[in-house]
């Protein structure tokens, strides 16, 4: 039985109609790419006559990491790859010849379509079109979730909805309706981390549907008034070919939401953003409305896109409306939704600076305005970024810690914000270790409890508090009525969790009024798997539900109206999304 001709990788094999085998390109033991192609012959009824010959015909390109697809006449498309731009070519069995295609490809990363695709996957379609889907633009610049459609008819690619989730190495099938499920592969071009997600492709409808949680970094979610859960825009999703969402971008920046339902326990698409964002912040509404403001829209080659945009979702009609734009941009900042209907927007930075200003949304005029009743950009006494603003029981809005414009020194400032009179109060009493990434949790009679966060330890760097261990201070309780309204710390038994300290936990109200502190990172390359129950009543901590896996910083959590909890995505594990039962 005869090998094949020259050593390759990265090539394609083909089965034609007629039982011979089609292998294209590839490169050999030096890296070089090949225009050659081989058929491989196994009709002969013994493997020792089997042939293989080279075809006579080159290539127009050196092929590399592209695909071949068998088309309904017994031709192969062949498309793309690593050393081919944007170019394809049809390979005619009765011929043996290799013609270019009328049309090139509309590429796989920027929207400017010139830079084609390698690492993709093509699958015929039941009308005889190929849809491509994926893979790398060129000189491996990211991943695509352009998708196209090749039509030998015309010999023309036409560009179509793109997938929910850009992805390389990945595979694609066609299903008895038609349809193209797409599945796994990995999700950046540094081949790290591998998506689970799997999505299918509807060609009469043009659309795409995710098969389980999408995945999704630097989101927000939310449980509405009816009990689903609404997944708002974020990373690692729509990118390239999708011009309302952005031209010429080179990160993916999302327009994308997504429901999930705890009834059927099932993803389905929601109506897209009107601008693409991501390291937003968004609250609900009392109306059961969602107002989304801020964030970075997708970054053009120039720079930056820092938002001041903003935008409201109202469930009765699914869809969004615009809600004006803040006074400024703002990303990683926090809302606040105050008694009366007014929505408060504290800190965070703008253009990479952290701010000290707040602002006010009123939805009566929808319009922002700085608080000191518009009167200053100035509001608290310090720039704060991923500020953690929080509504007191007597109606104050409190901020405690958080990050300093120094990231690497947390700061100890507590600070009140008086809706009536909107005016900030800085109180004499500090917290008694400077902190950030922490949860706050609002208590009875004034006082609050910070849980869990970053601290400077016994050596002067940062540290997961509350470590067992390591720094105590797992739970600060903070009373603002005492001390003649300047504020005390308050004694707690909390000083070490019973598993591991954590930063930028998930932290979600179980019903009760027990808090879940659930994932987070140990450290820079770890994320905990494990979660603690504190119970403010009590205060005391308990051991709650393991993790299937550590999902690490900006895990986002919800509760869910059944008392389940669920954690979606997080910096080690964005493709992630698990449901525990505390």
């Amino acid at each position: 039985m005869a090998g094949l001709n020259l050593p390759r990788s990265g090539h394609t094999a083909t089965a034609l109609n007629d039982g011979r085998v089609l292998i294209v390109g590839g490169q050999g033991l030096t890296n070089e790419s090949y225009q050659q192609a081989e058929i491989f012959d196994a009709t002969a009824s013994s493997a020792s006559t089997w042939t293989c010959a080279r075809v006579t015909s080159l290539t127009n390109q050196q092929r590399l990491n592209h695909t071949a697809s068998l088309l309904s006449d017994g031709r192969v498309l062949v498309a793309a790859g690593s050393q081919s731009g944007n170019t394809a070519e049809i390979f005619d069995p009765a011929t043996g010849a290799f013609t270019a295609t009328a049309g090139t490809l509309k590429g796989g990363y920027l929207a400017v379509n010139t830079l084609g695709r390698n690492q993709h996957a093509a699958t015929r379609l039941a009308d005889g079109r190929v849809l491509l889907t994926g893979g790398q633009g060129g000189s491996g610049q990211g991943v695509g979730q352009s998708a196209e459609i090749f039509d030998p008819n015309t010999g023309l690619f036409t560009s179509v909805a793109p997938m929910n989730t850009g992805r390389i190495f990945h595979n694609s099938v066609a299903l008895a309706d038609g349809k193209v499920m797409v599945l796994g592969g990995s999700s950046a071009s540094s081949s790290v981390p591998s998506t689970a997600s799997t999505e299918i492709y509807d060609p009469a409808a043009n659309a795409w549907t995710t098969i389980g949680a999408p995945g999704r970094s630097a989101a927000t979610v939310t449980r509405l008034l009816d009990g689903r859960v609404m997944l708002v825009g974020g990373a690692n999703e729509r990118q390239g070919n999708d011009p309302a969402t952005t031209p010429t971008t080179n990160v993916s920046v999302s327009r994308t939401t997504h429901f999930f339902d705890p009834a059927t326990g099932t993803w389905t698409d929601g109506p897209l953003l009107g601008t693409a964002r991501q390291a937003h912040s968004a609250v609900l509404l009392a109306n059961g409305k969602l107002l989304v403001a801020g964030g970075t829209g997708p970054q053009t080659i120039s720079g930056s896109n820092n938002l001041a945009s903003a935008e409201i979702y109202d469930p009765a009609t699914n869809a969004w409306t615009p809600a004006g734009n803040m006074k400024i941009p703002r990303v990683n900042f926090a809302m606040v939704a105050l008694p009366g209907g007014k929505v408060l927007a504290v800190g965070g930075s703008s253009n990479n600076l952290f701010q000290s200003s707040t602002e006010l949304w009123d939805p009566a005029t929808n319009t922002w305005a700085y608080t000191n009743n518009g009167t200053s950009d100035t509001s608290m006494s310090e720039q704060k970024g991923f500020p953690a603003p929080f509504l007191l029981s007597n109606g104050m809005v409190a901020v405690a810690g958080g990050s300093s414009p120094n990231t690497s020194t947390p700061t100890a400032a507590v600070e009140l914000f008086d809706p009536a009179t909107q005016n900030w109060t800085v109180l004499a009493t500090p917290l008694s270790q400077a902190r950030s990434g922490h949860f706050p949790v609002a208590l009875p009679n004034g006082k609050f409890a910070l849980l869990a966060g970053r601290v400077l330890n016994s050596f002067g760097f940062l540290a997961a508090v509350g470590a067992p261990g390591g720094a105590a201070g797992a739970v600060e309780i903070y009373d603002t009525l005492a001390n003649g309204g300047q504020g005390t710390t308050v004694t707690t038994a909390n000083a070490f969790f019973k598993t591991e300290g954590r930063v930028n936990a998930a932290a979600v109200m179980l019903p009760g009024g027990k808090v879940l502190l659930a994932g987070g990172s140990v450290n820079s390359t770890t994320g905990a798997s494990t979660s603690e129950i504190y119970d403010p009543a009590n205060d005391t901590l308990t051991i709650g539900p393991a993790l299937t896996t550590g999902q690490g910083t900006s895990v986002l959590g919800v509760g869910l109206g059944n008392g389940d909890v669920m954690l979606i995505g997080g910096d080690k594990a964005d493709t992630i999304t698990q449901i525990c039962r505390p």
